[in-house]
């Protein structure tokens, strides 16, 4: 599904990706583990994050990242525009964050095909 998503994409940026998923109505993965519910899970989001807020949890510009997706379990899917994805636990803390220097549609094709490991985030079909 994503490999046919990328071929759609004018850009790489997270934004772009979640545009198409709402245009494309596609609002969850085909086994329904990870929820795409638009923009409205950024606010979400940051409204967690303030409620969390300690040294502990994640920090980041968050004008630069885009809340792109959510887990079944809570954990957060995010992108920025320098070709950054992030896995965010649902607890948000930081050392717990997983990097990966791909872009966001990128990390979800890898996912896709079982090629990249996370211990937040599951491979699905």
């Amino acid at each position: 599904m994503f490999t046919e998503l990328k071929s759609q994409l004018i850009d790489s940026a997270p934004q772009t990706l979640q545009q198409l998923l709402l245009n494309s109505n596609i609002r969850q993965t085909n086994d329904g583990y990870l929820q795409f519910p638009g923009s409205s899970l950024q606010t979400q989001f940051l409204e967690t994050m303030n409620f969390l807020k300690t040294p502990d949890t994640i920090s980041l510009n968050w004008d630069e990242v885009c809340i792109l997706g959510q887990t079944i379990d809570g954990d957060y899917l995010a992108g920025d525009h320098y070709s950054t994805t992030f896995f965010i636990p649902s607890s948000l803390l930081a050392d717990d964050t997983e990097i990966h220097h791909m872009p966001i549609i990128d990390a979800l094709i890898a996912l896709e095909n079982r090629t990249l490991d996370s211990k937040i985030i599951s491979k699905f079909n």
